[in-house]
């Protein structure tokens, strides 16, 4: 899945990216910071 195009200029395009994906799975996966 990709972010949308209004994030993909973002710079924090890989945190959000991220972070949708771990909305999208419930949080189920924990990563390490």
């Amino acid at each position: 899945m990709q972010a949308p195009s209004l994030f993909t200029t973002s710079p924090y395009n890989d945190l959000i990216e991220e972070r949708i994906e771990q909305e999208l799975n419930g949080h189920d996966k924990s990563t390490p910071e």
